[in-house]
């Protein structure tokens, strides 16, 4: 059974980089850090994804 990924979430910070750290380190996703332009976000991918 295959089963649909979760493509959008938000979570609140304080420590932009240590939470990005952590979710690194923890879960082995991957974080983009958006500039000013965008808010300052931080955009982790937590796997492939297949929009088909």
């Amino acid at each position: 059974m295959n089963m649909n990924p979760v493509v959008h979430f938000e979570m609140p910070y304080e420590d932009r980089a240590r939470m990005a750290d952590f979710y690194t380190k923890t879960f082995g996703w991957k974080a983009q850090m958006m500039g000013p332009e965008m808010g300052e976000y931080a955009v982790v991918h937590t796997g492939e994804t297949n929009f088909s």
